[in-house]
C-alpha cells in the first residue's frame, strides 16, 4: 500500500508543476504580447501615426508575428477571453489606414526630407565657396606681410622675427 500513496504524491507533484509551468509560459506569453504592442505603439508615434512594417497593416497575425508566438496561441483557453480581447481592443483602438492613405504619408515624409537634404547640400556648397574666398585672401594677406616684412628688413630699421621663424 505504501507504493500506491508514493505514486499519489508523485503525481500529484507532478500535476502541481505542470500547472505552475502552464501558468508561467501564460504569463510570458502575455509580457511577449504586451511588449510587442508597446514597442509597435512607439513605432507608430515615430512615423507619424503609422505603422512602419507589414505595409502599415495591424493585425493580430502582425502582434503575435512580432511578440514571437503563433497566431493560434491567442485562441487557445488560457487566452481567448483574456489576451486575445487585450489585442483586439488595442487594434480596434488604432483604425485601418490603406494603402494610398499610407503611400501618401511616406511620400510626404519622403518629399519633406529630401528637400531638407538639398537646403543642406547648397547650404554646404555655399559654406565651401566662402571658404575657398576666405582662403585665398588669407593667402594673399599672408604674401602681403612677408612683403613688408620683406621691406622693413631691408630697411635695416626693425628686425622681423617672422622671417627668421620662415627660415627655419
Amino acid at each position: 500500500m505504501p507504493l500506491q500513496s508514493d505514486t499519489k504524491k508523485t503525481n500529484d507533484a507532478l500535476r502541481e508543476a505542470g500547472s505552475l509551468h502552464a501558468k508561467q509560459r501564460t504569463e510570458n506569453i502575455i509580457q511577449k504580447v504586451r511588449s510587442a504592442i508597446a514597442s509597435m505603439e512607439d513605432e507608430i508615434k515615430l512615423n507619424g501615426g503609422i505603422y512602419p512594417e507589414n505595409t502599415g497593416r495591424l493585425t493580430q497575425s502582425e502582434v503575435c508575428r512580432r511578440a514571437g508566438i503563433a497566431k493560434i496561441t491567442l485562441h487557445s483557453p488560457s487566452h481567448k477571453d483574456t489576451t486575445k480581447l487585450e489585442v483586439e481592443s488595442w487594434l480596434a483602438g488604432h483604425p485601418i489606414k490603406r494603402k494610398p492613405e499610407v503611400r501618401k504619408a511616406v511620400t510626404g515624409r519622403a518629399d519633406f526630407w529630401k528637400a531638407e537634404h538639398a537646403k543642406v547640400a547648397s547650404q554646404i556648397c555655399i559654406y565651401e565657396l566662402q571658404l575657398n574666398e576666405k582662403n585665398i585672401e588669407i593667402r594673399e594677406l599672408q604674401e602681403e606681410n612677408r612683403g613688408l616684412c620683406e621691406q622693413l628688413a631691408r630697411s635695416g630699421a626693425v628686425k622681423s622675427i617672422a622671417l627668421q621663424a620662415d627660415k627655419r
